[in-house]
């Protein structure tokens, strides 16, 4: 070796020995550091949240509804157990006239009852007042004043009986049988007029009526309609709601007895067995295919608007308000929440033997099954609310109002001098007007009554007067009558009767309300001055306004004969009345005095009760409605009164008093509210909480875990949308984070956001607000999100033993949605990679390393295009086993090239020259 050359390494060996081992030199292309490029969309992902599951909620969520398929604010009723009476065999069938429930019992036993009674008037302590022990099947009653109908099946054949039950302890069939050609199903009566179901007719006649004018001797009509499927019906009007088993669901015309008009038709799957109708919805239960909403607004076109699929089989059901309930067979009873009749709500279903049946007792559910009847609350307490805490407080006082009653949502309106009107009562915070009419030279709209699509108006300006509502919105008078001073007036069925204040009673037939004939029947009777008029049955009761002293002034008819009335009683009191209602077996009559009830199981005979009082105060009172025991009163200038009247020869309990409606005149209630004509305004409380429609006052969140399925990745943005449903007074905010809700920021629907913490943690949020009466529904979360895919994570091949400090460390290459940028290679003294030796980057799947001797540990991870790493890779190890010196050349900037490495020995020899060698 040349000694000169030999200098030089040694020399450059020492200088290499004086840098430590992580000036390591880097053999790779050149890198731009700055890899955080401008976002691009790599990739699209959905995720859709039906809330049918609870598999993405977060459990500090306080929202309800997770696993029923929809958001609401935090629910706040309790299902509660009340009391059971059982039977022997199953009640099939069950009717609500004031506190008694009439049960069609499904029995051929001797001995055994085929109906009983019940009084409910006490939900807690159901007791049974009588029956009829006989061999028959009851699959339908009807009751109607003081007579029920009943759907009878016996070996003798299928027939509708009529049972007196005036005395309900030993109730009487007088009429003996009338059979018919198929199973009488369901029954609904109004007025005169007893509609029924005729399943599986022979001659194809599935709907028949009875004119009933006199119970006792009914006339049967048989409508030319030929359909055998009849199961259920429900009657508005003119127009009849047939559920039709397997056939679907009809809606007729019934103007002409004789000669109905098909009007609407819908094909339904399962067995469609009953039907109840509110405004322009009809909701249907088809057996195992559970609950239908369809929209009826036009018969022609009727539309499935919702649907939800029981567990059992659906056969009955009954509305409160927005709370509707099914008797499901073996599941039970179930309450939906129907506020939204698009997406009927599951809220609770009370485990009970195979119910066949249901009704209500005012807020009470009253269920019949293959045991028994059950009494069921389903609201927190008792459900009545504190009347002076739940008036709303935007009245409407722009018309003057004496009379009102409520039709779904629409509230309609006898103003006094300014005439009718009709509400939207929707929101009952704001009631909005729709349309108003006046006619006559001194027009004063005094009292008024609704019956299917039409208003009947007692003007006592000098007439009796017929609107058309079917349009709320465009309101029209089809005809009027004059009349002396009308001051009340009932509908039942095609019969209209007038309260004449100076002439008595006048009876009108409205069968064709464009048409009304003058009266064809009229009375007096020495009466005064008729206030008010009500009828029940085949009974019309009235009061006047009277003329001082102990005189008669209530007074009861039977109207068996429409053309003969017949008094029954005129009982002597002192009071100058102005309201009379009429609930089965309890009258309220209102006076300027007092508030005072009757009991009139038998109407020729009617028992005092009591005076009612608040705070041992009589009160007074000018019109009356009640809600189950509950009795509601306009009590002028003392403002409104609820008053627990369960036991009806008392004073009243639990009284409520609502003082500033210093005009109330009169009162009705529709679901859980009640209307009050103030004279100068309209004034709408809520008097019960029914569990469909009734909340936590306030907020609340529902919070998801993370949607994305991304198991490394990094969203930037998303869009929201929601499939919700906003009524008045609600409101809904959401939310959404990227990095596991860190950090949440508000999003409008369907706006994409971009979000300034990216992250790979999609989650959701939403705060629902509203009142105690209403809530906003969210039926689906809908999140659209772009992501960047993070690369997969790359994989060293093993290293292993080193006897050469100059090696290559290679690993595979990884794969992204888009590209791989680089790579970043890391080393460590120590397994744990606490503190990092020495990084490289590096472009392609490889990078050379000159080390000295020692452990050493590595580890890399790919860095896409949008500068989102993978994870990192499995740890190698490298055992570098040399001795010598690590050679480099110090080049320009710093860098340092290696040169060489060789062992250097301890001693060194040099070879000495030859003799005779010349030298230079």
């Amino acid at each position: 070796m040349n000694y000169r050359k030999l200098k030089i390494i040694i020399v450059l060996s020492f200088i290499t020995l004086m840098f430590p081992v992580s000036f390591v030199s880097l053999v790779a292309g050149s890198i731009n550091p700055d890899y955080e490029t401008a976002y691009t969309k790599m990739g699209t992902a959905n995720f859709v949240e039906d809330f049918t599951t609870t598999s993405h909620r977060l459990g500090t969520s306080t929202a309800s509804g997770w696993g029923i398929g929809a958001l609401t604010n935090a629910r706040n009723f309790t299902p509660s157990f009340l009391d059971h009476y059982v039977t022997t065999n199953p009640v099939y069938d069950l009717d609500m006239q004031g506190r008694r429930a009439y049960a069609g019992i499904y029995d051929n036993t001797v001995g055994i009852d085929s109906i009983s009674i019940f009084d409910l008037s006490d939900p807690t302590s159901i007791t049974k007042l009588g029956g009829d022990s006989t061999w028959i099947y009851t699959m339908a009653i009807e009751a109607n004043g003081a007579y029920c109908y009943t759907g009878q099946v016996s070996i003798a054949g299928n027939s509708v009986v009529v049972y007196d039950v005036i005395n309900p302890a030993a109730p009487t069939d007088p009429n003996g049988q009338g059979f018919l050609d198929g199973y009488v199903t369901d029954i609904e009566t109004d007025g005169h007029l007893v509609y029924f179901t005729n399943y599986n007719a022979t001659l194809g006649n599935s709907l028949k009526i009875f004119y009933a004018e006199n119970p006792l001797a009914h006339n049967l009509i048989v409508p030319d309609w030929n359909m055998n499927k009849g199961l259920g019906l429900d009657v508005q009007g003119s127009n009849v709601y047939v559920a039709a088993s397997d056939e679907g669901f009809y809606i007729l015309n019934t103007t002409d007895k004789y000669y109905p008009t098909e009007i609407g038709y819908i094909s339904l799957p399962g067995n469609v067995t009953d039907v109840i109708v509110d405004g322009n919805v009809a909701y249907v239960v088809a057996g195992p295919a559970g609950l239908f909403t369809l929209d009826i607004s036009d018969p022609s076109n009727i539309a499935i608007l919702g649907h939800y699929d029981t567990n059992g089989n659906a056969i009955d059901l009954i509305k409160q308000g927005n709370t509707l309930f099914v008797a499901d067979g073996a599941g039970g009873l179930v309450a939906f929440d129907v506020a939204d009749p698009t997406h009927p709500v599951y809220c609770f279903a009370f485990l009970l033997p195979y119910t066949y049946c249901v009704e209500l007792y005012g807020g009470v559910v009253v269920a019949g099954a293959e045991d028994g009847i059950y009494t069921i609350g389903l609201y927190a307490g008792d459900g009545i609310t504190n009347i002076e805490d739940n008036v709303f407080g935007n009245v409407y006082d722009v018309s003057e109002a004496w009379d009102v009653r409520v039709q779904d949502d629409v509230a309609i309106v006898a103003g006094g001098p300014d005439g009718i009107y009709t509400l939207d009562v929707s929101d009952p915070n704001n009631p909005i007007l729709l349309d108003q009419d006046i006619l006559g030279a001194s027009p004063f709209y005094r009292k008024l009554d609704v019956h299917g699509d039409f208003a009947y108006v007692a003007d006592y300006g000098t007439a009796f007067r017929v609107y058309d509502i079917s349009d709320p919105s465009n309101i029209f008078q089809t005809d009027y009558r004059s009349l002396g001073f009308c001051t009340d007036v009932y509908v039942s069925g095609d019969i209209a009767y007038l309260a004449d204040g100076s002439a008595g009673v006048f009876i009108y037939n409205i069968s064709d309300p464009y048409n009304i004939p003058s009266p064809f029947s009229s009375f007096d009777d020495a009466m005064v001055n008729l206030t008010s008029i009500w009828v029940q049955g085949n009974h019309l009761y009235t009061v006047d306004y009277g003329v001082g002293g102990f005189n008669p002034s209530f007074y009861v008819y039977d109207m068996s004969d429409i053309d003969v009335e017949v008094q029954l009683a005129a009982v002597n009191r002192w009071d100058t009345h102005y309201d009379v209602k009429v609930d089965g077996e309890v009258a309220y009559l209102s006076t300027d005095v007092w508030l005072t009830t009757y009991y009139v199981t038998n109407p020729a005979a009617p028992v005092y009760g009591d005076d009612l009082e608040h705070d041992s105060t009589i009160i007074e009172s000018l019109g009356v409605w009640n809600f189950g025991p509950y009795v509601l009163s306009a009590s002028g200038t003392q403002g409104v009164h609820l008053l627990d009247e369960t036991n009806y020869f008392g004073p009243g309990v639990n009284t409520q008093n609502y003082p500033n409606a210093t005009g109330a005149i009169q009162i009705t209630t529709n679901g859980d509210y009640t209307y009050i004509a103030n004279m100068s305004s309209l004034i709408i409380l809520r008097h019960f909480e029914s569990a469909g429609d009734t909340y936590d006052e306030g907020s609340a969140f529902a919070l998801s875990t993370e949607v994305d399925t991304l198991a490394v990745g990094e969203i930037k943005t998303a869009t929201l949308d929601a499939d919700e449903f906003l009524p008045p007074d609600t409101s809904v905010d959401y939310y959404m984070s990227a990095d596991g809700g860190l950090h949440w920021d508000p999003v409008m629907l369907g706006i994409e956001h971009e979000f300034l913490f990216p992250g790979d943690d999609l989650r959701w949020r939403a705060e629902f607000f509203g009142p105690t009466y209403s809530s906003a529904h969210v039926y689906e979360i809908n999140i659209n999100y772009e992501f960047n895919e993070a690369p997969s994570i790359p994989t060293i091949v093993d290293i292993g033993d080193k006897t050469f400090g100059v090696f290559k460390v290679d690993w595979d290459d990884s794969t992204d949605d888009v590209a791989v940028d680089h790579y970043i290679l890391q080393m460590s003294d120590t397994l744990s990679f606490i503190d990092i030796t020495k990084e490289w980057t590096a472009s392609k799947s490889q990078q050379s390393v000159t080390l000295g001797k020692g452990t050493f540990y590595f580890r890399v991870q790919s860095i896409d295009d949008e500068g989102l790493p993978s994870a990192w890779s499995l740890v190698k190890v490298a055992n570098v086993n040399i001795a010598g010196t690590i050679l480099y050349v110090i080049i320009g900037g710093g860098a340092l090239v290696l040169i060489a490495a060789i062992v250097i020995p301890l001693v060194l020899v040099m070879r000495k020259k030859k003799k005779g060698t010349p030298t230079r």
